[in-house]
């Protein structure tokens, strides 16, 4: 295989001649620890993990001299797989007993999987490795050591997938997919939604003092509590379960990890050293004696690693200070105030920077104050953190945020969770966070192919060996500017259809503190030309002919309401089609930032940041242009404000579309309350209402239109419905 590769400070282009070797695929790897501790790393369950297991346990053993003093199996960010080597791998370890059940959703069947008795089990002490990210098949071989008295498990709580999906085919070509059952591990205890309880929870503490500056987050200790699992998934199954708390709980200076290798390194990761010591401390193979024995161990790691977090504060300016935890019976042992700048308001797409300050209301110092928002917008996942507060005295802590500029205006309440050096918060607080939206671009597009010269002969037939391009005239019809436009194609073509250049974006870019053109760092081709040094992308155009240009960073696009531009996306066609009808491609086009953010997060309509259309470029026909495409106009003429205290509220305005409007859609949240179709004769105005019973606290409505081009456009409205509920806990949010 020849490559070319491309230097920089060289015009020249490096060729090389590689030679394909056949690399084999282990699935298991292993390491001797300092100690006799033997470490083995499961990536994935697949069809050969049980006989590489077996085969890398008997490695460890013989480099140990016939005998392990303990064993580390690491399944962290393990996704699963095969429940077939998910229950070999278990009955390795075990030598009777439930490894894994399976029981439909009423609970009335049951299949369960038991371990064989034989003597395949080392007998030496065994820790397992999880994280958040550790699932299904990796699940169950946690739960069934770990509840089978076999093994400690060491880290988070792992992801909670512990459902059985089946897919049955349809007469109409298309699959319906039915959960079916779900797991359980010994002791009847289900997995899904819940997982796996780490015995030993370790929380990685992240403290940079290289980042002085306002708004960067330098200090995130509940970063993890925050990682998306099973349970926080849109319309995930719940099951029952009993909740299980760790036994230890123990926080570590976070050391970011080395680059990966093909050669195991894990000697120097946290997790690994305490679990290797944990090990050697042990004198049984039995969990719950391992348990029972680790206390020293586990008061050993904290000092130290209390000491490298103070540290780690200290530089920051933070007394850190350990010191007798404030009483719960204490009714307000702390005021919090929220500084939004002098307009007290967050205005979405602009930098922000919130101050919280915190006021020791007792008379004795709080010790390791620290404040958390919740999984929640506007601020989403933020920490505050001021240590030490004497008697009397307020400290500040500031952050700096920007919302997307798509970000709908809303009054909400935030809940901000206040930590000292007791166990648990000290006190949950509630404060009113006004957001203002700003207004966003709307691309409008007219597209033609041309196979003009020099890649293509002009005649307006796509042949292969041609270069042909899709040329797009935009059109911001928005009400604010770009911020992140794209148009870009995607090929089903394999080999037939090299995409030369198949992403673009519309506007000129510029430095918007000068309003003056970017400087390009990197030449490269952007709409079908040259960006940059022409001669520098001349003399590599085999591989700059493939790559866009790179801008100084703080540059960004320019396309206020009204301007026009072009977009080119540039193809060659290599090869005829694979498919008899032409070439097949999709436009793919929209704003990465300036879009209907809630329309989008909230209540997931996909069209409310991309729009797709399907495109054919014939062979040997003359083409017809894919044309214009002009986003239907909604407005909204009756509409909640943002805080609103009755439960009943009606929306309503109209959609036109010059094309004609063929659907209306209205959603309250996920759940459809209007639709209107035109059929076959689409109309150019359509009028909607919809009646919306509210819940408390944020709701969001969208309005979805739909052209007979195909063409979306999406518009919500964000209302909080307050209640005397949340008004006791967060003030009066209709107060302007």
């Amino acid at each position: 295989m020849r490559l070319q590769v491309e230097r920089d400070g060289s015009p020249e282009l490096l060729e090389l001649t590689v030679i394909r070797k056949i690399i084999p695929f282990k699935a298991v790897r292993g390491k001797l620890l300092d100690g006799g501790v033997g470490y083995v790393l499961i990536e994935s369950f697949h069809g050969l993990v049980e006989s590489g297991l077996k085969d890398e346990l008997a490695h460890l053993q013989r480099e140990a001299g016939g005998e392990l003093r303990g064993l580390i199996l690491d399944l962290r960010d393990n996704p699963g797989g095969l429940l077939s080597q998910a229950v070999a791998v278990s009955d390795l370890f075990l030598a009777g007993g439930d490894i894994v059940s399976t029981t439909d959703g009423r609970g009335r069947s049951r299949d369960a999987m038991e371990a064989r008795i034989e003597p395949t089990d080392l007998g030496v002490p065994l820790v397992v490795l999880v994280n958040a990210n550790s699932a299904s098949a990796s699940e169950i071989v946690a739960g069934a050591l770990r509840n089978n008295d076999r093994a400690v498990i060491i880290g988070e709580r792992s992801f909670g997938k512990g459902s059985v999906q089946n897919l049955y085919d349809l007469d109409d070509g298309s699959k319906l997919k039915l959960t079916t059952q779900h797991y359980l591990t010994p002791g009847e205890r289900s997995i899904q939604g819940s997982g796996i309880p780490a015995d030993i929870a370790l929380l990685p503490v992240k403290v940079d003092a290289g980042k002085p500056e306002p708004g960067d987050e330098y200090v995130l200790a509940h970063w993890r509590e925050h990682v998306r699992r099973e349970a926080d998934l849109s319309h995930a199954l719940v099951m029952e379960s009993r909740a299980e708390e760790s036994a230890w709980v123990l926080p570590y200076l976070y050391q970011v990890p080395p680059a990966p290798s093909p050669e195991l390194q894990v000697e120097g990761e946290f997790e690994v050293q305490f679990a290797r010591d944990l090990l050697l401390a042990a004198h049984s193979s039995r969990r719950a004696e391992i348990l029972a024995r680790v206390g020293p161990t586990v008061e050993r790691y904290r000092v130290r690693q209390e000491a490298a977090i103070d540290a780690g504060l200290r530089d920051l300016g933070l007394d850190w200070s350990s010191g007798p935890a404030a009483s719960r019976a204490v009714a307000s042992p702390i005021a919090v105030d929220l500084d939004l700048g002098a307009d007290g308001v967050i205005v979405a797409g602009q930098d922000e920077v919130i101050r919280v300050r915190a006021t020791n209301l007792t008379n004795e110092p709080l010790y390791r104050i620290s404040i958390a928002t919740a999984d929640q917008e506007p601020l989403g996942n933020r920490e505050f953190w001021f240590g030490k507060i004497e008697p009397g005295e307020t400290r500040e802590w500031a952050v700096q945020v920007q919302l997307l500029p798509g970000y709908p205006t809303e009054r909400t309440a935030l809940s901000l969770t206040v930590f000292d050096s007791g166990d648990g918060p000290l006190t949950e607080l509630h404060v009113r966070v006004p957001v203002q939206s700003a207004a966003i671009a709307q691309l409008a597009w007219d597209a033609r192919w041309s196979d003009a010269a020099p890649g293509g002969n002009g005649d307006g037939v796509a042949q292969p060996g041609e270069q042909v391009s899709l040329r797009i005239d935009v059109e911001n019809i928005g009400q604010g500017p770009v911020a992140l436009p794209f148009f870009s194609l995607r090929s089903d073509n394999r080999t037939a259809l090299d995409l030369v250049g198949g992403e673009g974006a519309p506007g000129p870019m510029i430095d918007p503190a000068t309003g003056a053109p970017c400087a390009v760092e990197h030449p490269g081709v952007e709409n079908g030309a040259v960006v940059g040094d022409a001669l520098a992308v001349t003399a590599k155009s085999r591989i700059a002919r493939h790559k866009s240009p790179v801008y100084a960073p703080q540059c960004i696009r320019d396309l206020d309401p009204g301007e026009k531009a072009e977009v080119a996306l540039v193809m060659d066609l290599r090869e005829p089609p694979s498919f008899a009808d032409g070439w097949h491609l999709e436009l793919l086009t929209g704003d990465q930032a300036a879009f209907d953010w809630a329309s989008w997060a909230r209540a997931e309509v996909t069209e409310a940041r991309i729009q797709s259309e399907d495109l054919v470029l014939p062979i040997g026909t003359a083409w017809s242009d894919p044309g214009p495409r002009r986003p239907p106009r909604i407005q909204v003429t009756r509409a909640p404000g943002p805080a609103v205290d009755q439960q009943r509220v009606t929306v309503s305005g109209a959609v036109t579309d010059d094309a004609g409007v063929a659907q209306v859609l209205v959603f309250a949240g996920e759940d459809k309350v209007f639709f209107a179709g035109t059929g076959e004769r689409p109309l150019r105005s359509v009028p909607f209402t919809a009646e919306v019973t509210l819940v408390p606290g944020v709701n969001t409505i969208t309005v979805v239109a739909k052209d007979s081009d195909g063409t979306s456009s999406t518009r919500s409205v964000v209302t909080y419905l307050v209640t005397p509920e949340l008004t006791a806990v967060a003030g009066n949010l209709l107060a302007d």
